[in-house]
């Protein structure tokens, strides 16, 4: 399992660059040292945080 707020940095990372790279797929993935090891995020995990960044900030106001 990946700790939520590393998820959360992604789905925002991959957000800023959909914007700046439209069109493009952005994929998302840890780089694990103990291992080492690689772990792609899925693309369904990184919406649905999204989803409830989005909805928390629509919620609280910070949306313009």
């Amino acid at each position: 399992d990946v700790p939520r707020i590393y998820v959360a940095q992604m789905a925002l990372y991959r957000a800023a660059l959909e914007r700046v790279l439209p069109g493009r797929r952005i994929a998302c993935a840890l780089v694990l040292t103990e291992g080492p090891n690689l772990m792609e995020l899925p693309q369904a995990l990184l919406d649905a945080e999204m989803a409830h960044i989005s909805a928390r900030l629509d919620h609280e106001g910070g949306r313009s």
